[in-house]
């Protein structure tokens, strides 16, 4: 998948990052979730 939870990645190991990726899990998944009922995601 194209999505990331941080930028640059170079930050992506760090414990605040992780703590906001899996804090804004739930809403990444729900906007997936709408962008496949539109039929805007790409496979």
């Amino acid at each position: 998948m194209g999505l990331y939870d941080c930028y640059p990645l170079q930050f992506i190991n760090e414990e605040r990052v992780q703590d906001n990726i899996r804090k804004n899990a739930a809403q990444w998944e729900a906007f997936i979730k709408f962008l496949e009922t539109k039929g805007k995601l790409r496979k």
